[in-house]
């Protein structure tokens, strides 16, 4: 990996520099799991006061590091931790759960942390038997896709889908 600050120093600096407001953050990816690679960047959430509408993701370069900025409220947070649930997909919470909490862990990192630990033990919601169906029948249609006489690429993107 290149030479640049460390990570936590860096996500620090930068919320300093560009989100002084905030309430808190909680930094996550592939830096807290130790997955980081040399193009890997820093990932924030950061939540500023009740007021803030201005809802948004922001990227920059801080101390070597590219870092990219999802900035919200607690009331969008709370929106998009519902929304990958109805998705089955948990990326909020996971941040929430398993972020490193800027500057420090207070009763705004707890109340949240403890909301997206509800999330994730509720799971998803359960699927419709239209919604069943509807999966059955589109992974059905892609496995007929998946023909050894087509292209390889398109192979591998039928396998993908």
């Amino acid at each position: 990996m290149t030479e640049r600050t460390d990570y936590l120093t860096a996500a620090k600096a930068a919320l300093e520099a560009h989100y002084p407001m905030a309430v808190c953050a909680f930094v996550a990816g592939s830096v807290i799991r130790g997955t980081a690679t040399e193009k890997s960047d820093i990932d924030i959430t950061v939540i500023l006061p009740p007021e803030h509408e201005d809802v948004h993701r922001f990227s920059t370069i801080h101390e070597g590091w590219p870092i990219e900025f999802f900035v919200q409220n607690e009331k969008a947070n709370q929106y998009f931790m519902n929304k990958d649930r109805n998705r089955g997909m948990a990326v909020m919470m996971d941040m929430m759960m398993n972020g490193k909490a800027l500057p420090e862990e207070n009763a705004t990192t707890k109340r949240i942390r403890t909301e997206a630990k509800k999330l994730l033990e509720l799971g998803p919601p359960k699927l419709t038997a239209d919604e069943i169906d509807d999966r059955r029948y589109f992974i059905t249609d892609l496995l007929d896709d998946l023909d050894p006489s087509r292209p390889k690429l398109e192979i591998i993107g039928i396998a993908a889908r």
